[in-house]
């Protein structure tokens, strides 16, 4: 892309913002999808099972997103994918069972895995060289920003207004999303980095290598532990909070993302100066406190210091392991930021019908334990992995 700053920030301020207001509709759904799907007569299993028919979703729509980008373009996907969010986030108005829900959130996950995946690379694209980590960690910003305020917002419109208006509030935020990935979104023309040699056949990889390397197996078996324990949280703790009479879950969520907000700020500095461990590790021990936190959580103020643990985990663990998964792969780093978010959302897609089996079973407070469980053994495979790397470079 061109040095010109006049040339390529137009584009990059149109995809940040198109990112901030596509994740406002999204996040929307974060606290309030759970209730509404209760309020159909939903078991905890079945609220479980949106979870993880979304996740698959976008899992599987990942997979072959390689293929599709070849076929029709970065942008094009984009504008497929919010498309896509738009309509079926307009369709939750006509559902009437756990069953339509659980179908309508399965065709969202297409358009989420789509819309996630399409961001990220699309702004690579068009900052240059020099600005591309700058570039990127306001990107990621951005989409903090929106996590800020969408879940309190949302909540705030269901109890003053219902559901149905809700989710008309998040479809238009989608929609304005989409307006502009029409409009204003350039994606450049790429090139290949190497160029075959005139009647040279070229030798093209298997098939299997554009969407999987070895050498992260365990590092995602280590996210599929801690996307498990994060979607507990994101599924169920609305519920939880609602059982027991809370009334601070909005402001909950926001003092969740903004302790969010400054953990990204530190998790850079401690990456660059001492690794990922400085980052990953405590950032673990972190959710451990705050899954063991809402087991027992039967006041407002647990929940509040709860939501401090939650949001400096997700600060530091997030970033850091998807830098650390691209760092794993060597060049090819958009296999390894597809990898990282199928690790994490195939994770939260276990997590829906496991911990709602769990909870239907033994409560909510029994299934948060058990999933801080899970982090302590998420700490202990992450130590030994990176201790043999260590060694194996020495």
């Amino acid at each position: 892309m061109n040095t010109d700053k006049k040339k390529w920030l137009p584009y990059y301020i149109a995809i940040v913002v198109a990112n901030f207001i596509f994740n406002f509709g999204f996040y929307a759904l974060e606290p309030t999808l759970p209730l509404y799907v209760s309020s159909l007569g939903a078991s905890d299993t079945q609220v479980g099972l949106v979870a993880t028919g979304f996740f698959i979703a976008a899992v599987v729509t990942r997979i072959f997103i390689g293929l599709l980008v070849e076929k029709l373009g970065r942008k094009n996907m984009l504008r497929i994918g919010v498309i896509i969010s738009v309509v079926f986030m307009l369709c939750y108005q006509l559902t009437a069972s756990s069953l339509d829900a659980t179908v309508v959130r399965i065709l969202q996950g297409v358009g989420y895995g789509l819309v996630t995946t399409m961001f990220g690379s699309i702004a690579a694209d068009i900052l240059p060289a020099d600005k591309r980590g700058q570039g990127i960690g306001y990107l990621s910003m951005s989409t903090t920003g929106a996590v800020a305020f969408s879940p309190a917002v949302a909540l705030s419109v269901v109890e003053k207004s219902g559901f149905k208006v809700m989710f008309l509030m998040a479809a238009g935020a989608m929609l304005i999303a989409a307006l502009v990935c029409l409009f204003f979104v350039k994606v450049p023309e790429t090139v290949p980095e190497e160029q075959p040699v005139a009647g040279e056949r070229v030798k093209r990889p298997p098939f299997w290598k554009s969407f999987y390397d070895p050498r992260v197996t365990l590092p995602i078996i280590i996210l599929l532990l801690f996307g498990i324990s994060r979607c507990s949280e994101q599924t169920f703790l609305p519920v939880l909070a609602q059982e027991q009479g809370l009334t601070k879950l909005s402001v909950f969520f926001i003092v969740k993302t903004w302790v969010c907000f400054a953990s990204k700020i530190l998790t850079g500095r401690l990456y660059d100066k001492h690794g990922p461990a400085a980052s990953i590790i405590p950032g673990g021990i972190s959710m451990f406190i705050c899954l063991f936190l809402y087991s027992f959580t039967r006041t407002d103020t647990v929940l509040l210091i709860a939501a401090v643990f939650s949001g400096f985990a997700l600060g530091q663990i997030i970033p850091a392991f998807q830098t650390f998964m691209m760092e794993l792969v060597g060049r090819n780093r958009s296999l390894g930021n597809a990898l990282f978010y199928n690790g994490l959302d195939l994770g939260s897609a276990l997590g829906g019908f496991l911990m709602g089996s769990v909870s239907d079973r033994i409560g909510y407070m029994s299934m948060f334990r058990i999933c801080s469980m899970l982090m302590i053994g998420y700490i202990v495979l992450f130590a030994v992995f990176y201790a043999r790397k260590r060694r194996t470079q020495e």
